[in-house]
């Protein structure tokens, strides 16, 4: 199924052995066929099923399924080792009944894959087939390619459903999971997608539902199916799937084919199954539901492993038990390995108690009602049904953004690269500097980085660069002895799919050398994606496989293909093998915006530490001697950590492991660190020692939706959780002191909670709900705000003046603690879902925003305008639904004196002027800042996406 061609010259040769097959009689009672390889020969123990009954295929490959009159469809459970030639399902048309003998109209099975392969059957009333000559059953299929071919037989003669499979040389282990797509126009990230597809080998890929109302179902019904793919493309029913029709799922069903069914792959048994409730009624029911999975699962072998698919979490908080009035389907005595959701619009991984991996997944073409990246999740299985996961981060091709400065005295080189790419995976990077090559370890999904100590060119490339018109309050760089001489560090990097990206690195200078030089000069081929993001040169190895799918791809990435690497010759010219000149050092130079200040404002990096994993929105905390930071791990949950490092040497003093992700900001009370975890488990940890001296989880057997919010402490109480299990404890022992009561919640937020100790108020929040006031002592609700500005309640508060101050989509918003009166709501240009923390000072609101970076108001004169500054698009979607080059800051922003420094999604560290919004630096990490940076004493502390805590001088 993994070659197109392949698959069309095997469903050429089913076609005729299906025209010369015996005949098969399908009444109302019983349908019955055979499964065959491609030799013709029978295929014992295959699964067979309409939906609501289940045979297995007998010696000769024969079956005999009595059929219900509800039955739309009959399918086989492809059976391990094999993959179909043809299509999996025959629809069917009603069943005949004793009413409809006499009829004159014929019934009609009907097939389709999904990809424009269709078998048509018809026969005569079958009751009388046999005893009738003049009457003919016919086969029609279409293969999608204009090939059709059709049989008939006559003479009482009858013409049985045929199954055909092919024995697979090596199974696949893989797949990919995505849900929520909710795409109705093609875009950039769908090439992107189906690079990755291309690139690797996988058993199927998996839309989990919500591919979202007519318009969606019929746009992946035309670009992704396994005829275009050449892999089994699975789609679930969402409740956004089940549309205008005779029953909610009547165009899923003629797009896609059955709404439930299994099939098997390396030893492990799949169920695909649909949404109970959705915008329209479906024709089932879950006993429907239940009692054919019931049927299903007693024909496989015992302990065998089972994954479950369904765009909703069903029976978690039943471990698995899924339950009607009528009955209860135990899902753990059936070998339950895995349950894949989406519908959350979020990343989360856990396992159960009793080892179910418990998946969901994001898109990758939108940020996430948690503000999970857009990304989809690959996933590796073995014959005992364990599951392992990664995400893939999407839309990035080739980007690559690599940093180095000198420390030590000058004495040590020190290199930190963010690298990603969506389609494929990295597989060797290397620093390239005076002759001399560093390989670069990988630290994180996003992290590679070395050091060494470099030679003494090595250290003169390394030098400050030239400036002029030192007077100038903002001289730029404009070309160093590096650049001229073609002589500045270059990283190499390969990628599994051959290709190869030679990128020049960024100078930065260390706050422990004199050496100094800033640069963002560029080369090569421009990203796509990001169009102001770093251009790259684009080799392929002579040595990669690439089908013709992948070329047209790669076409559209780079500007320059080459069959050979390219080498660079002491000339100064970039040339491949053949010597042609690719790019010259004349096209150098360094981006308009890399104008840095005068030496006293320059940014001078002190370390960058790797924690090992990604790090979300949690801002770096700071003490005396430590600094303390969260890791998130969407994957497995393996390397979710709270860790702390030395402020002087950036090198890690503990790291104390959590059961899941931290993913918001951390609070430091008396000596100790408290933070949640996104399965609402609180953690009270030592600063100094990192020993936990207590755990308390918030709620028990739910994990929808993740708890993002962080924690809050205020007189010895912590506040965490939101809804049913908003919480305060007491801060010594961890003892619930109350919980609320009043209002559910339940869909994530990223705001913070904050606390107005001068009126004793909590304020908490609930995407698409609201924000809530209760008081801070008793949990008593105080007031609420539900319309329809403030239930997009993302951004998180801030208390100033004696006075709440957040932003909405498209207001910001006064609000007094104790009345919750609207002293002020400003209706502004920009869209603000992003978690943004603003300042407001008596002159200025300053806040990130969704679409268009940072902006600034002059409080002082009716909240004019002042300035907006525009970053670059961000390099991944995080705030809920934004798409399509959206300029989001999610971090908030931090003032010292006139200087206003922020991160944003782009991956750039900015300094501006806070009077003008004049731009004076910015340091490209590579991967998006999505929580607050810190300044503590002449120091930024910044956390970025791929695991780095920065500090900055």
């Amino acid at each position: 199924m993994k070659r197109i061609n392949k698959f069309r010259t095997l469903l050429h040769f089913a076609l005729v052995a299906l025209m010369m097959m015996s005949a098969v009689v399908m009444t109302a009672e019983a349908i019955r066929g055979r499964v065959v390889d491609e030799k013709g020969v029978g295929i014992e123990g295959v699964v067979v099923s309409e939906g609501f009954n289940v045979a297995r295929s007998g010696r000769m490959g024969e079956f005999s399924l009595e059929r219900s009159p509800r039955a739309k469809f009959v399918f086989i459970s492809t059976p391990s080792g094999y993959e179909h030639i043809g299509p999996f399902y025959y629809k069917l048309e009603p069943a005949i009944t004793s009413q409809t003998h006499s009829s004159s109209k014929e019934p009609h099975v009907h097939t389709s894959n999904g990809s424009g392969v269709h078998v048509e059957t018809s026969s005569s009333n079958r009751t009388n087939v046999q005893k009738s000559s003049s009457k003919e059953t016919h086969v029609h299929t279409s293969s999608g390619n204009g090939a059709h071919a059709e049989a008939s037989t006559s003479n009482g003669s009858q013409l049985e459903i045929l199954f055909p499979l092919r024995k697979t040389e090596k199974e696949s282990n893989l797949f990919i999971h995505t849900g929520d797509t909710e795409e109705s126009v093609y875009r950039d990230w769908m090439d992107i997608f189906k690079e990755n597809i291309a690139n690797n080998d996988y058993a199927f890929v998996l839309f989990n539902g919500d591919i979202c109302y007519e318009p969606g179902l019929r746009l992946h019904a035309e670009h992704f199916t396994t005829d275009k793919l050449g892999v089994r493309i699975v789609y679930s029913v969402g409740n956004h799937d089940l549309v205008d029709g005779a029953y909610g799922e009547e165009l899923f069903e003629q797009l896609f084919g059955p709404v439930w069914y299994s099939f098997n792959v390396g030893g492990v048994h799949f169920i695909n199954t649909p949404v109970l409730t959705g915008d329209r009624k479906p024709s089932y029911n879950a006993d429907d539901m239940y009692n054919w999975m019931r049927k299903d699962l007693e024909s496989i072998p015992e302990g065998t492993p089972v994954v479950l698919f369904n765009h909703h979490l069903l029976g978690f908080e039943q471990k698995f038990k899924l339950k009607t009035e009528t009955q209860e389907l135990d899902l753990g005595k059936y070998n339950l390995k895995g349950y894949l959701h989406a519908h959350y619009h979020t990343n989360l991984y856990h396992k159960t108690d009793r080892g179910v991996a418990v998946m969901a997944t994001m898109p990758p073409n939108k940020g996430g009602k948690d503000h999970s990246p857009s990304s989809f999740r690959v996933v590796e299985f073995d014959t005992l049904g364990n599951l392992a996961t990664h995400l893939k981060y999407s839309p990035l091709r080739k980007h690559i953004a690599a940093n180095a400065y000198l420390s030590a005295g000058g004495k040590v080189c020190n290199v930190v690269a963010a690298i990603y790419d969506t389609p494929s995976e990295v597989v060797e990077a290397t620093m390239m500097i005076a002759g001399a090559e560093y390989q670069l370890t990988k630290n994180s999904s996003w992290n590679w980085s070395t050091s060494f100590a470099p030679n003494s060119e090595a250290k003169n490339i390394m030098r400050p660069a030239e400036r002029l018109n030192p007077n100038l309050l903002n001289p730029v760089v404009i070309e160093s002895k590096a650049i001229r001489h073609n002589d500045q560090p270059k990283l190499r990097v390969k990628f599994s799919d051959g290709s190869t990206v030679i990128t020049l690195v960024n100078i930065l200078e260390g706050a422990n050398s004199t050496e100094n030089r800033s640069s963002e000069t560029e080369i090569a081929v421009e990203s796509k994606h990001n169009q102001s993001s770093k251009k790259q040169m684009v080799t392929r190895d002579n040595t990669a496989k690439t089908s013709a799918a992948q070329k047209v791809a790669k076409s559209e990435i780079v500007k320059t293909t080459l069959e050979q690497p390219a080498s660079i010759t002491a000339a100064g010219q970039l040339k491949d093998k053949q010597h042609n000149t690719i790019v010259s050092t004349s096209q150098l130079g360094t981006d308009e915006n890399a104008a840095i200040s005068t030496t006293k404002n320059s940014p001078k990096i002190e370390w960058v530490k790797n924690l090992g994993g990604n790090i979300f929105m949690t801002s770096p905390l700071i003490t005396e001697n430590l600094v303390i930071s969260a890791t998130t791990d969407d994957n497995m949950a393996l390397d979710a950590a709270i860790s702390a490092l030395d402020r002087v040497s950036g090198e890690i003093v503990w790291s104390l492991k959590t059961r899941n992700s931290v993913k918001n900001n951390l609070h430091l009370y008396n000596g100790v660190v408290f933070a949640a975890d996104v399965e609402g488990i609180v953690y009270a940890i030592d600063a100094q020692s990192g020993e936990l001296k207590w755990e308390k989880p918030l709620r028990q057997n739910i994990i929808q939706y993740p708890y993002t919010q962080g924690v809050v402490v205020s007189r010895g109480v912590v506040y965490a959780g939101q809804g049913y299990y908003l919480s305060a404890l007491d801060a010594a022992s961890g003892e619930v002191l109350w919980v609320n009561t009043h209002w559910r919640g339940d869909v994530a937020t990223v705001a913070n909670p904050i606390v107005d100790e001068t009126n004793n108020i909590l304020l908490t929040a609930a995407y698409w709900t609201g924000r809530f006031a209760h008081d801070a002592t008793t949990g008593k609700l105080i007031w609420e705000k539900r319309d329809g500005d403030t239930r997009y309640a993302d951004n998180s508060p801030v208390l100033f003046d004696g006075k709440f101050y957040y932003a909405s989509p498209g207001f910001i918003t006064e609000v007094d603690p104790m009345s919750g009166e609207e002293l002020m709501k400003f209706k502004i240009d920009y869209r603000i879902n992003s978690n943004s923390r603003p300042l407001v000072t008596e002159k200025y609101y300053i806040t990130g925003t969704t679409d268009k970076g940072v902006v600034a108001y002059d409080r002082s004169n009716g909240y004019k305008e002042l300035w907006n500054f525009k970053t670059n698009p961000a390099l991944l979607y995080t705030a809920p639904y934004t798409k399509d080059f959206q300029m989001t800051v999610d971090g908030g922003v931090a003032l010292k004196g006139n200087n206003l420094y922020f991160g944003a999604n782009d991956g750039y560290i900015y300094c501006i002027d806070v009077r003008n919004g004049r731009f004076i630096w910015r340091i490209n990490t590579g991967s998006p800042i999505l929580g607050n940076l810190v300044i503590e004493g002449d120091t930024l502390y910044i956390a970025d996406f791929a695991g780095n805590l920065w500090a900055v001088k």
